[in-house]
């Protein structure tokens, strides 16, 4: 009985979440090496189908997991560190992908023109969007996961997108039990679009290079 109530507050607690998370999306943008922000892209088989959205949580298959166990995990500072140094600090708000607006490590909910924080505020802000990238990535693992592969997970969400991490070749290997293939797949997003071509970017490369080792960190 524990474990059916577990299952359904935390599909509860997912589904506000997930909302939330997909409001943070930025449509899957992010500041490359060379200071300019284009969007993140994945390498994909020309034959590959497109994904569907994303729904609801399917049943758990795996009779072993219990969701109830990850209510108590939170991005560990390695991960942490892995988001800031690579998203980098901005105290003045600036006008980001897609004319959004943008300010610290990414924010960009209630963001506006002139906006002036500090670092103590940027963080802060950092810590609050990482609580939803978490609840969207528990919803979304159906698998017995640690901290360390939690966090690789939101650092990887929080610079492609809500919507792009569930359909990605991470969760789905992951989800299918195989952890060396998914590890493997973080080194899939290391692209930018540039000119309508795909352009591998060091900075991208760099920073999957560090989500994989995360990941892979027992």
């Amino acid at each position: 009985m524990r474990e059916i109530i577990w299952a359904m507050l935390i599909v509860i607690i997912g589904t506000f979440g997930f909302v939330t998370w997909k409001m943070k999306d930025i449509e899957t943008q992010i500041k490359d090496s060379a200071g300019q922000n284009d969007p993140v892209v994945q390498e994909l088989p020309v034959s590959a189908p497109l994904m569907p959205e994303p729904s609801l949580p399917e049943p758990i298959l795996d009779e072993t997991f219990n969701p109830g166990d990850m209510l108590e995990m939170h991005t560990t500072q390695s991960g942490i560190d892995i988001i800031k140094e690579s998203e980098g600090l901005r105290l003045e708000a600036y006008n980001g992908p897609g004319g959004k607006w943008l300010i610290g490590y990414g924010h960009a909910q209630g963001v506006k023109p002139g906006m002036i924080i500090v670092e103590s505020e940027a963080e802060d802000l950092l810590r609050q969007d990482l609580i939803a990238f978490e609840v969207g990535v528990k919803q979304l693992v159906k698998v017995t996961i640690n901290d360390n592969e939690l966090s690789a997970m939101v650092s990887l969400a929080y610079n492609i997108g809500g919507s792009a991490f569930a359909t990605s070749s991470v969760l789905r290997e992951l989800n299918s039990g195989n952890r060396a293939a998914a590890a493997d797949a973080f080194l899939l997003w290391n692209k930018i679009s540039s000119g309508g071509d795909l352009v591998v970017s060091d900075h991208l490369m760099n920073r999957r290079q560090d989500e994989r080792a995360l990941f892979l960190t027992r």
